[in-house]
C-alpha cells in the first residue's frame, strides 16, 4: 500500500514538474492577458463591492457559502479581520492563475497543440471573454474568482491517472463551490468534451472511465457541499428548484441565458457571435472527418455535444430558483468558446488560424475598450460627486447626524453614464451591463458616499414616507431636498438627473 501511495505522490510531483517546464508558454499567455487588460489596470476603477471593501476591509463571503474565498482572502491580506486592497498586485495574481489554467486547458483539449502559438492565443478565451471582464474588474474578488477557474481545470492535469484525477477533482470542485460557484460548469464541460472525443476514437471504455470519474467526483462533492450549504434569497435565490417545477425552471433559465447572450452581442459585437458559430461549424465538420465511428452518428453526436456543452456553460445556476444573469455569472461561456476554438485548429489549415487571430484581436480590442470606458465612467462619476457634495456640504452640519455619526440620506434618480459610453451602447450592448453606475437609488450609492467622508444612513424608517420637502438646491445635474419627519430627525433627498438619457442596467 505504501508503494502505491508513493507512486501516486511521484506522479503528482512529476506532473507539477512538467507544468514548470511550460514556464515560457505560461509567460507568453500571461503577456497576452496583460496586453488585453492594460487599460483595465490603468483605469484603477473601484468596482461595486470594492467601494465598501476599501473603506471597511470587509470579507462577507460566508453569506454565499464561499468559505475558500474567505480563507484565500485572509492569506492574501495576511489578515483574517481586514481585507487589504492590493491592486494591481491582486490582478496580476488573477492573470497568473488564468495563465496556468489556460495552459492546462490547452493541454487537456489537445496536448499536440502546446507548441502552437495560435493555440496559445486561443487559450486566452477563458480570461479575456467579454463576460469574464467583470470578474477581473473587482480589485478584491478577482483572484478569488480566478481561483475557482483554476480549481476547476487543475485536476485535468492528471486525467491519465484516474485515482489522482478523482482525488484532485474532489478537492478542486470543493474549492470551486466554496469560492465562486459561477465556475461550476467548467469541469462538467471539459469532462463531457473528453468523453465525446474518446467516443469518436472508438475508445468507449476510456469515455466511460472519464464520465464515471466525473460522476463520482461531483456526487461526493455534492454530498459534502450540501452539508455546509446555506441557501440565500437576496438578488438571487440559491434554493434548488423544487422537483415539481424543475423542468419548467430549467427551460426558463436556458431560454433567458440564450436571450441574454444574443442581446449582449448586438451591433458590432455580432462579429463575436459569428466567430463562435464559425468555430461551432468547424467543430462539427472536424468531428465527422476525424471520427472512427459511423459518420452520421458522429454528426448527430457532435450536434448533441455542442448543445450539452452550451447548456452546461451556465453551470449549477441552471438548477437554482433565481439565478443571476450578471456578466460575471457567465464564466462558463468563455470556456465553452475556448473548447470550440481550440478544437477547430487544423494542422496546416489556414482558415482556423485566421479565425482565431481575428477572434483574439476582438477579445483584446474589446477588453481595452472596456478598460477605457471604466476610466471615462470614473472621471464622470467623480465630476458628478464633486459638484453634488459641494452643494450638499453647504447644508450639512453635526446637528444632522444620527447614531454612529451618520446622516439620513436617500438617493434617487439616475445620473446616467459618460456621454461617450452612452453613445457606444448600440454597437456594444454588453457595455451597458458591464459599466456600473453608483449614482442612483442602489444601496451601493450610499457606500460610495462613505468614501468621500459623508456616511449616509438610508435605513431610517422615519425617512421612508414624506408628503412635502424643502428644495435646498435644484441644478442641471441634481436636486437636493430636506424634510423633518420629527423634531429630532432631518432627512436629505438627493435626486440625480440623467443628462445623457441613458438607461443603465445598474
Amino acid at each position: 500500500m505504501n508503494v502505491k501511495i508513493l507512486r501516486l505522490d511521484l506522479i503528482f510531483l512529476a506532473k507539477l514538474k512538467q507544468l514548470l517546464n511550460y514556464k515560457y508558454k505560461i509567460l507568453f499567455v500571461f503577456i497576452i492577458y496583460l496586453v488585453g487588460l492594460a487599460a483595465l489596470i490603468l483605469a484603477n476603477f473601484n468596482y461595486i463591492d470594492d467601494r465598501d471593501r476599501i473603506l471597511y476591509g470587509t470579507f462577507a463571503f460566508f453569506w454565499w457559502n464561499r468559505h475558500s474565498s474567505t480563507i484565500a482572502a485572509s492569506i492574501l491580506s495576511l489578515n483574517s479581520d481586514y481585507f487589504v486592497v492590493t491592486f494591481p498586485y491582486s490582478l496580476f495574481i488573477s492573470i497568473f492563475l488564468l495563465s496556468i489554467s489556460s495552459i492546462i486547458f490547452l493541454k487537456t483539449i489537445d496536448k499536440k497543440l502546446l507548441n502552437s502559438k495560435i493555440a496559445l492565443l486561443a487559450s486566452v478565451s477563458i480570461g479575456l471573454s467579454p463576460y469574464y471582464l467583470e470578474n477581473l474588474s473587482y480589485k478584491f474578488d478577482a483572484p478569488l474568482m480566478a481561483l475557482s477557474v483554476f480549481a476547476s481545470i487543475f485536476p485535468f492535469l492528471f486525467i491519465r491517472y484516474k485515482k489522482i484525477f478523482v482525488i484532485t477533482s474532489i478537492i478542486g470542485l470543493l474549492i470551486m463551490l466554496t469560492s465562486y460557484q459561477a465556475s461550476s460548469g467548467i469541469y462538467m464541460m471539459i469532462s463531457i468534451f473528453l468523453a465525446f472525443i474518446k467516443i469518436l476514437e472508438k475508445d468507449i471504455k476510456e469515455a466511460f472511465r472519464i464520465l464515471l470519474c466525473f460522476c463520482i467526483s461531483y456526487l461526493i462533492v455534492g454530498i459534502l457541499y450540501l452539508m455546509i450549504y446555506n441557501p440565500e434569497a437576496t438578488y438571487a435565490n440559491t434554493h434548488i428548484l423544487p422537483l415539481k417545477y424543475f423542468l419548467i425552471g430549467l427551460d426558463k433559465h436556458i431560454t433567458n441565458y440564450i436571450k441574454t447572450i444574443y442581446s449582449d452581442m448586438g451591433g458590432g459585437s455580432r462579429v463575436y457571435l459569428h466567430l463562435v458559430f464559425g468555430f461551432a461549424f468547424i467543430f462539427v465538420a472536424k468531428s465527422i472527418l476525424n471520427a472512427k465511428i459511423n459518420k452520421f452518428l458522429a454528426f448527430f453526436l457532435s450536434i448533441i455535444t455542442l448543445i450539452i456543452l452550451f447548456i452546461l456553460s451556465f453551470g449549477l445556476y441552471l438548477i437554482i430558483i433565481t439565478p443571476t444573469f450578471d456578466p460575471r455569472s457567465f464564466i462558463g461561456f468563455g470556456v465553452f468558446v475556448g473548447i470550440l476554438s481550440l478544437y477547430s485548429i487544423y494542422k496546416g489549415k489556414i482558415l482556423s488560424s485566421i479565425l482565431i487571430i481575428i477572434f483574439v484581436h476582438y477579445l483584446i480590442m474589446f477588453a481595452n475598450y472596456y478598460g477605457q470606458s471604466l476610466k471615462a465612467q470614473n472621471d464622470y462619476e467623480t465630476f458628478r460627486w464633486t459638484i453634488m457634495l459641494n452643494d450638499l456640504g453647504k447644508f450639512l452640519d453635526t446637528s444632522h447626524m444620527e447614531v454612529e455619526s451618520k446622516f439620513n440620506i436617500k438617493t434617487l434618480g439616475h445620473s446616467g453614464v459618460n456621454p461617450v459610453i452612452a453613445k457606444s451602447k448600440i454597437q456594444y450592448p454588453l457595455i451597458a451591463r458591464l459599466i456600473p453606475n453608483l449614482q442612483n437609488s442602489w444601496s451601493w450609492s450610499e457606500s460610495a458616499l462613505d468614501n468621500y467622508g459623508i456616511v449616509g444612513n438610508s435605513k431610517n424608517k422615519d425617512c421612508d414616507e414624506y408628503s412635502s420637502t424643502k428644495v435646498l438646491i435644484d441644478t442641471y445635474f441634481h436636486t437636493i431636498e430636506s424634510f423633518n419627519p420629527n423634531k429630532n430627525t432631518t432627512c436629505f433627498l438627493i435626486t440625480y438627473k440623467n443628462i445623457t438619457d441613458y438607461k443603465s442596467n445598474f
